[in-house]
């Protein structure tokens, strides 16, 4: 069961058990300060900023499980199964799903005469946040055709907004990697970038652009930069 999901029951536990944790720890904490002999005012407001702190401190938490962990059911989705040659005496089982996408490479690059080409979708949805997956993946092999992975993340409260968008724009240590502000107009966005991987053999270059929105981000990788004529496109596809 996704955590992810309202119905989850993990989800309602978790966010059902936190009212009786507050309830106990006001209720110690007035009896604590009360024993101290402090003073009813003073009592009220430090009781009062603990149980803010405390609500603050557990949605955060509950917050970061919901974006990090993922508690998934199988996946269910009708698929065609083929068997793809890895090396002349490997060979590996490779789902090919036929979601719909809003954006794929057809509507970017042209007609595609690949019969390979598997496009999924996965959406998650909780009150903290929804994201939205899409791609258009090929099997793994030399001269594989294009690619394209997009995540529109739609956060529920300005600090989840917060929190993805630093994610999003830290920069990983283990590559070259650059990220340049771009004219975000053409997106019609509130600001964009272009985040460039560089690792040591070509074929595993990518790009990136991540967009924001002032209820949304979307993050999109491809395999090379995209022309102004498919940046209409894009805006189009995805109603921006």
């Amino acid at each position: 069961m996704s955590i992810f999901k309202e119905d989850s029951p993990i989800f309602l536990l978790l966010t059902v058990i936190h009212i009786p944790i507050i309830a106990v720890v006001y209720k110690f904490s007035i009896s604590f300060l009360k024993n101290k002999k402090q003073s009813a005012r003073r009592n009220e407001i430090v009781s009062s900023i603990l149980l803010l702190f405390l609500s603050f401190s557990y949605t955060t938490f509950i917050a970061s499980l919901a974006m990090n962990f993922d508690f998934s059911e199988s996946d269910n989705r009708p698929y065609d199964t083929i068997i793809w040659e890895l090396t002349p005496t490997e060979t590996t089982e490779y789902k090919i799903y036929t979601d719909i996408i809003p954006l794929t490479c057809e509507d970017l690059y042209g007609k595609m005469e690949y019969p390979y080409y598997s496009y999924e979708e996965e959406i998650k949805n909780s009150i903290f946040l929804k994201s939205s997956t899409y791609g258009q993946y090929a099997p793994p092999q030399k001269n594989a055709p294009p690619e394209i992975e997009y995540t529109i993340y739609e956060p529920k409260f300005n600090f989840v907004y917060d929190c993805i968008l630093k994610d999003l724009k830290t920069l990983p240590k283990w590559t070259s990697q650059s990220i340049e502000k771009i004219d975000p107009f053409i997106f019609n966005a509130e600001d964009a970038y272009i985040l460039d991987y560089n690792y040591d053999m070509d074929a595993y270059n990518n790009r990136k652009y991540l967009l924001t929105y002032k209820d949304k981000m979307i993050h999109i990788i491809l395999e090379k930069h995209l022309t102004l004529e498919q940046i209409v496109i894009l805006c189009e596809k995805l109603n921006l």
